[in-house]
């Protein structure tokens, strides 16, 4: 389902500068026009849009995210969309780790974020 499109490389492969190329050039070309995506649904909070599950914005980005989180093909993802009654969908996304836990990989990483957005303003 997810072919890696990477593996690890040897710090000594590293080229800095190439790198550093390569992360502006996909920044540029694949980051940023999700972000602009992202940015003109109006998936306003639940404490700003009452009706925030009838307009079906939410249920967008959420969409749009977990879309660009599987494009990453990225070997051992798995991605679930929670959903509980009366509450915003949760996008749950996991990558086993691929060391031993010798080689210290029995360490967990939690990152949390949300998808709603507070409405406009000035200033």
């Amino acid at each position: 389902m997810n072919a890696p499109l990477h593996r690890e490389m040897p710090a000594s492969h590293l080229n800095s500068a190439q790198a550093l190329r390569e992360v502006t050039q996909a920044w540029d070309s694949a980051i940023l026009p999700e972000l602009k995506r992202y940015i003109e649904v109006p998936a306003k909070s639940p404490a700003f849009d009452a009706d925030w599950a009838a307009h079906g914005h939410i249920d967008s980005v959420v969409r749009q995210a977990a879309d660009w989180v599987l494009a990453q093909k990225i070997e051992g993802l798995t991605l679930e969309v929670i959903r509980l009654p009366g509450r915003t969908p949760v996008l749950f996304f996991e990558v086993a780790a691929t060391r031993p836990a010798s080689e210290g990989s029995d360490q967990t990483v939690l990152m949390y974020g949300h998808l709603d957005k507070q409405p406009e303003f000035t200033g």
